[in-house]
């Protein structure tokens, strides 16, 4: 297959990375100063946002499905784990093994499985179980979230990372105001040298200030112009959190954090059994603008119900579509009434100046001029300034017995 022709859809993660000869994470730890920073954000990751101290790893079973080629794994096994990789892409077999040899730590990979999460199969139950990257884009990750959750052992832990639907809009809007751009400027090719040169004019300076591990074409690549990246891959929390419920598992902690119902709080005053998923959820709700936008609450934030964010997932999708067409035709209108409303009803005057400028921008979207579309991007401050938090992690405890 051909990933500059093909429909968005036709093709998996697995499937375009293969095609490409791509690595959407390839992290050149072998230069002292990369892997020095490299284990300063994992470590920030796991021990101070998800609560997960590395150095308890010592001796644990650490089972990682889409380990790609391994950089991430690397530093657990500094901690002395015991790991497990499932992984479907052959092309990036080779240079995980190099790297876990040039760093002496080939002993601690236990096993290492070419395969997708859904044909690995045992009896065995790991301490901590990892899915970065992938888990939301399966059409059955439904089950697929199920299975890592009784994958780990009770008492242990899960990590998994997703695209949340809120927390994309604004990864949404970029794509849609670039296909737009491709659009009117008869471009044919996403994958082109020009395609790249106009996505740079609308966003790589904007990009540039962000403290990204990764460049701009390949963040371009893998994410506005890949034929992967659809609506349909966007998750929720509270999707996700009714799973967890089910499967007999508890949030534990998340990336970025965002749950404050514990803050201030005595450690005596325990929640009810069975209550904490909830209690996130109703964070999730009293959040909604620090998830569109990523700037934090200024104030008591109003609960979003769920009209609100049904006309936000509404948007989402049909952002989503423009990005998965050339076609230079006029979007259909948007229409989200009282997601606006909400935004505009806020006391803060972020809320609203961002209603603002979306409004003004989705009207744009069916300019027929170029130029149009780039000079009211460029004059919405607020929107460009931001990147909303597309992307999450999220950690559980299983429950014991």
């Amino acid at each position: 297959m051909d990933p500059k022709t093909t429909t968005p859809g036709s093709l998996t993660m697995v499937e375009y990375y293969k095609a490409q000869a791509f690595n959407p994470v390839l992290i050149p730890v072998e230069r002292q100063e990369v892997w020095k920073e490299h284990v300063a954000k994992r470590r920030h990751l796991y021990e101070r946002h998800l609560g997960l101290p590395l150095s308890l790893l010592g001796g644990r079973r650490v089972l990682e499905f889409g380990c790609n080629s391994g950089e991430n794994a690397l530093v657990l096994a500094t901690q002395g784990a015991r790991l497990t990789f499932v992984e479907p892409n052959p092309l990036v077999a080779p240079r995980l093994r190099e790297l876990f040899q040039s760093f002496g730590l080939e002993a601690s990979i236990e096993a290492f499985h070419e395969a997708g999460i859904a044909d690995f199969q045992t009896d065995e139950t790991f301490d901590l179980v990892i899915a970065e990257g992938f888990l939301s884009t399966l059409a059955d990750r439904e089950a697929m979230l199920a299975k890592i959750v009784g994958l780990v052992r009770p008492g242990g832990f899960g990590v998994v990372s997703f695209n949340d639907r809120p927390g994309g809009l604004l990864e949404m809007l970029k794509r849609a105001v670039l296909y737009r751009a491709y659009a009117l400027a008869s471009v044919t090719d996403v994958q082109s040298e020009e395609a790249l040169a106009i996505a740079r004019g609308f966003f790589e300076a904007d990009f540039l200030k962000l403290k990204a591990s990764r460049t701009f074409e390949t963040w371009w690549r893998d994410t506005l112009v890949a034929p992967v990246y659809l609506y349909e891959h966007l998750w929720s929390y509270p999707e996700m959190l009714a799973i967890l419920q089910a499967e007999g598992a508890t949030a534990f902690g998340t990336s970025p954090m965002w749950s404050t119902w514990e803050h201030f709080n005595w450690y005596k005053n325990t929640p009810e059994a069975g209550s904490v998923n909830g209690r996130f959820e109703e964070e999730w709700r009293r959040h909604l603008f620090y998830f569109l936008t990523g700037l934090p609450p200024a104030g008591k934030e109003a609960r979003a119900s769920d009209e609100v964010l049904d006309e936000v997932a509404g948007l989402v999708r049909a952002l989503a579509r423009i990005g998965d067409t050339l076609d230079p035709g006029a979007p259909a209108p948007f229409e989200a009434p009282r997601f606006f409303e909400y935004l505009m009803a806020s006391p803060q005057e972020a809320p609203r100046a961002f209603a603002r400028e979306l409004l003004a921008l989705l009207g744009t979207l069916g300019s027929p001029f170029s130029d149009e579309l780039l000079s009211t991007y460029r004059g919405s401050a607020l929107l460009r300034s931001q990147w909303g938090t597309a992307y999450h992690y999220l950690c559980f405890q299983k429950n014991q017995a």
